[in-house]
């Protein structure tokens, strides 16, 4: 889930149901996605607050060459482990 803020009143709350297979891990990603794209969608300064440390160091240090990340918001190694 995450929401957007405007002088401290809620605009938008954006909340997603998962498979039972899914991670917490894998819902923080895609709450840091859905952020991500609202704030690239804004013509102005956006903060994006998370408690997920191992989020946002998923996102800044990936396991693999970022030329062949793969365009998910789950890391590959995470989402190989729950692919059939």
């Amino acid at each position: 889930m995450h929401c957007a803020f405007e002088n401290g009143i809620k605009v938008l709350e954006w909340k997603r149901k998962f498979e039972t297979f899914h991670t917490v891990f894998q819902a923080e990603l895609m709450g840091l996605k859905e952020a991500n794209i609202r704030a690239s969608q804004e013509n102005e300064i956006t903060k994006i607050w998370t408690d997920s440390l191992s989020s946002v160091m998923a996102v800044l240090d990936p396991p693999y060459p970022s030329s062949t990340r793969p365009r998910h918001p789950v890391p590959s190694h995470t989402e190989s482990k729950y692919s059939g």
